[in-house]
């Protein structure tokens, strides 16, 4: 300070009162400055790092939900694939395929919450965070993948379990009252005839299915009705029978044809559903690592 009075002195020609005034005028303005500039640049600071902790949080829930609605998830197809069976007795429960938060997190851009786990002195270590983030990104895109295609294979599926469903119960819906007029023909004889052996078989065959609990189901249709019939019409000692009644054996067969679609689809969306129960199980299990990580 005394160098710089000296030097006003002597190239400005001031004295030493006027030059020591400027210099502690100089030295209050820019003690001011500087200090105006380190109180807004602390606050900055404060608000930033207030807001990356704001998306820190809203990451780790939106991660939580996802986390958990996933494991629910998995668990629902691990469910609807027991059902995924052509001995299941009940009415099939269908998935929803349904992340509540997937898309509110996907419209929300990776550098949205890059600055909240790498700006900052907090996240001075923080690389494998980041590290942990992308991969998270990475998962959530998988996810959204596996959920676009998930309501396309459930339309699917309902279209093509609900056309054979139809095809089913047209089908049995036929072979049920032609059974019923069948019998009545040839069972209730006048007095002093007997029944033929033939159809004394065949009503043997559809009172042990009437029986039969749960009986309206595809599985139990064919074990004890369709299955039976159709083995027995198929005797050798039958052939001639069976052009008395050749709709009855013609709608049997297609009935066991459209029974054995159903198995199939079954089959195949059993072995689908158990695929989505296992991918969404991963994910679901990534993204509840990652939660306990990073929070």
């Amino acid at each position: 300070m005394n160098a710089l009075i000296e030097y006003l002195k002597i190239h400005f020609g001031i004295d030493n009162l006027t030059a020591t005034t400027i210099v502690i005028s100089l030295f209050t303005t820019l003690t001011v400055l500087i200090i105006g500039k380190l109180i807004d640049f602390i606050y900055r600071e404060i608000i930033e790092f207030n807001t990356r902790k704001v998306y820190r949080k809203t990451l780790l829930d939106m991660i939580k939900d996802m986390s958990d609605s996933c494991m629910i998830q998995s668990t629902a197809f691990s469910l609807f694939c027991k059902q995924l069976n052509i001995e299941h007795i009940g009415n099939l429960k269908m998935v929803s395929g349904s992340i509540d938060l997937l898309n509110t997190f996907q419209k929300m851009s990776f550098n949205t919450f890059y600055g909240a786990y790498y700006k900052g002195f907090e996240n001075f270590f923080s690389e494998n965070n980041l590290k942990r983030i992308r991969k998270t990104f990475s998962n959530i895109e998988k996810l959204s993948n596996y959920e676009n295609r998930l309501l396309i294979d459930i339309k699917e599926f309902n279209e093509r379990y609900g056309k054979y469903q139809d095809l089913w119960a047209d089908r049995i819906g036929k072979i049920v009252p032609f059974i019923e007029a069948l019998l009545n023909v040839n069972l209730i004889l006048p007095p002093g005839k007997s029944p033929d052996l033939f159809y004394l078989k065949i009503d043997e065959i559809f009172l042990e299915w009437q029986k039969t609990e749960s009986n309206v189901y595809p599985y139990i249709v064919h074990n004890k009705l369709l299955s039976p019939l159709m083995s027995f019409l198929k005797m050798p000692e039958n052939s001639i029978k069976i052009r008395e009644v050749f709709p009855l054996f013609n709608d049997i067969r297609e009935a066991i044809l459209i029974f054995m679609n159903l198995k199939s689809i079954f089959s195949s969306y059993n072995d689908l559903f158990t695929h989505y129960e296992t991918k969404y199980k991963e994910i679901g299990g990534f993204l509840k690592t990652t939660y306990e990580e990073l929070k």
